[in-house]
């Protein structure tokens, strides 16, 4: 069993590495290029490693190893490994976690985080074998929005409304505000704060922000604002997946704290939902750690488990 290493440079490379993460996660599917215009997104400076692994040479896995320059602690990195189905799972993985180990070390890295999905078991034996332990687990939900009826959630509007509150979406607010990537960045990273992970938040550059926001592959007609005296107080973002448009995911959702427990994360997510049943859209997910009150409120609105996301870490 002989492996080989290749950077992802061309777009049939690109192509080869989506293909593999597709195999891996059949139910969220992406297009190359949008595998490309994620990478594009991360701060030059903190660029991934990127690589196709092939075993005696087939394509069997595509590695990302990335610095986590949004987390305080130095020195930590997170991975992702997305393997086809081969023959023999246990023994490439503990191969390819060796060699994820490894490249973190030579990076001058201490500290690996990799999410997993609760449903694959030969990760999960590979990961405890190699000392890596779960610390967070988030549970993934999701809701036909062709049965779910806003209505009920938006009895709320009016006496909000009267209170001064708007709710619209992103492309309006573009129109509106000549600094509306700037706004949407200031409220993403204080209510990135607020989120429970496994290590510290620490703001991304507004420069990497920005071009995420202006790439073809946002949508900002379907991101919804709470407004409340011209200062943009919360949000809830739905994202349609390009391989398959009957697939939506929710991004971020949260509310500043000075506004919180008046109910504006349900009429968003409820404005939400609704605009995907428009879109007929068959799947809306979502995922958040287990004692995060957001959690919650998505089972209210209708959400189901799917499975779990968990953080496994390993330190030096």
């Amino acid at each position: 069993m002989s492996y080989t290493l290749h950077s992802i440079v061309t777009p049939e490379d690109w192509a080869l590495a989506t293909d593999l993460r597709n195999q891996f996660w059949p139910s969220y599917p992406m297009v190359a290029e949008q595998t490309m215009a994620y990478a594009a997104d991360v701060p030059t400076k903190e660029q991934a490693t990127r690589l196709i692994v092939r075993s005696d040479g087939e394509p069997i896995a595509y590695l990302v190893i990335q610095k986590a320059f949004w987390y305080a602690t130095p020195g930590r990195f997170e991975a992702r490994l997305f393997t086809a189905a081969i023959e023999e799972p246990d023994r490439h993985l503990e191969r390819l976690l060796g060699l994820i180990w490894s490249l973190v070390k030579f990076q001058d890295g201490n500290n690996l985080g990799i999410w997993i999905q609760d449903d694959k078991e030969h990760y999960i034996r590979a990961f405890e074998r190699n000392g890596l332990v779960a610390t967070q687990r988030n549970p993934e939900s999701g809701i036909n929005p062709q049965e779910f009826e806003a209505a009920p959630y938006l009895d709320l509007l009016p006496s909000l409304e009267n209170l001064g509150y708007r709710f619209t979406n992103l492309a309006h607010l573009a129109e509106e505000f000549p600094d509306w990537i700037r706004r949407s960045y200031d409220l993403e990273m204080a209510l990135m704060r607020d989120v429970p992970l496994p290590d510290p938040w620490v703001d991304i550059p507004f420069e990497s922000f920005e071009k995420e926001r202006l790439s073809p592959f946002f949508q900002p007609d379907t991101q919804f604002y709470a407004v409340f005296d011209g200062e943009w107080v919360a949000a809830s973002g739905l994202t349609l997946n390009k391989a398959d448009p009957t697939v939506m995911n929710t991004g971020l959702t949260g509310v500043l704290p000075a506004h919180r427990r008046r109910g504006l994360a349900k009429v968003l997510k409820a404005l939400g939902l609704a605009e995907a049943k428009r879109l007929g859209v068959k799947l809306v997910t979502t995922d958040n750690e287990v004692n995060n009150p957001m959690y919650l409120l998505n089972q209210e609105l209708g959400y189901h488990r799917l499975f779990d996301w968990v953080c496994y870490e390993r330190k030096a």
